[in-house]
């Protein structure tokens, strides 16, 4: 098998009709798509297995009897994916219909353990692609950083042996788990491509704040991705190579949390506020240990409102 593409899928009948049809019939000829029903309550199970009975030859189901989330569902079709490459799909976007024959041609021709594509992004209504051609080959440490800091998971085809050899899995318990998951994988890859086409349409519908109503779960998903990172990179003999790059991605992530404590001022107790921030500003001293406003990604890496939230504290 070339590629085996994995989908979590929860609570999809309105949308899997609309938006799966490409990946169901991608030009690729030998492509498994793992479908792992995660515990969905509406048709989505059986909207599967109709795709199961007219693509024999290459969509399996999977189903969890509770509902887990997307890094439960992930490792579970890691666990049985046979592609020599492997690549993530998020069931509510569009693939075009070439996708992953043009992403396996590609780490064909150089032996790429890592290819990704330019995608669309809908919250920004434009096509971006955050690599050029001098990224394309061995990946030194100076493109090492330049590849964290650019993209998704799901715009990319991995090679097997970067994700079992040693087994890399995703977090399980939070989300935001791709994230570190990605840049684990990227830390270990020897040779990286990419495929100009606009292959991958990421429907996002704004910010991930607008998206995301528990302030809880918020708190918790960026905290776990914030540690995830630095747990994940900072034990590498290399880190230090592109520890900037880290360090850009983690405090963006800090710095997506810091408004949410006004937004739930005066609905929770003081204390409770008090004790996530001091929580939360001490991950940001463990893992963010050099200067985020001399960090040389710090003009290009973090949006206005990031910028004045480590310009100002450097000013104390």
């Amino acid at each position: 098998m070339k590629v085996s593409v994995i989908v979590p899928v929860y609570n999809g009948e309105n949308y899997l009709k609309e938006r799966v049809g490409n990946l169901l019939n991608q030009t690729l000829d030998e492509i498994e798509i793992i479908f792992i029903n995660d515990a969905s309550t509406d048709g989505t199970l059986s909207l599967l297995e109709l795709a199961k009975n007219q693509f024999q030859d290459r969509v399996r189901v999977l189903s969890q009897p509770e509902n887990h989330g997307p890094g439960v569902a992930r490792n579970l079709g890691l666990s049985v994916a046979t592609g020599d490459y492997i690549g993530f799909y998020d069931a509510d976007d569009v693939v075009d219909i070439t996708m992953y024959e043009k992403l396996y041609n590609k780490a064909m021709e150089n032996d790429a353990d890592i290819v990704d594509c330019a995608f669309f992004r809908e919250s920004q209504n434009k096509a971006l692609r955050h690599f050029t051609e001098d990224i394309v080959g061995e990946i030194s440490n100076e493109k090492k950083s330049a590849i964290l800091l650019g993209g998704f998971v799901v715009t990319k085809i991995f090679r097997r042996e970067l994700l079992f050899e040693p087994p890399v899995h995703f977090r399980e318990e939070y989300g935001l788990e791709d994230m570190d998951f990605l840049m684990g994988l990227i830390a270990k890859a020897k040779r990286f491509n990419f495929v100009e086409d606009v292959l991958y349409v990421y429907k996002d519908s704004g910010d991930s704040l607008s998206k995301e109503m528990d302030f809880f779960k918020y708190y918790k998903n960026h905290v776990s991705a914030m540690a995830g990172i630095y747990e994940t990179l900072s034990p590498l003999d290399d880190y230090k190579e592109y520890q900037d790059a880290a360090e850009i991605c983690m405090a963006t992530l800090y710095t997506n949390v810091l408004p949410t404590f006004d937004m739930v001022k005066g609905k929770l107790p003081e204390n409770i506020i008090s004790e996530m921030k001091d929580a939360l500003e001490g991950l940001r001293k463990q893992t963010i240990q050099k200067s985020v406003v001399k960090n040389p990604y710090f003009e290009t890496g973090l949006d206005e409102d990031a910028k004045k939230v480590f310009i100002q504290e450097e000013k104390k």
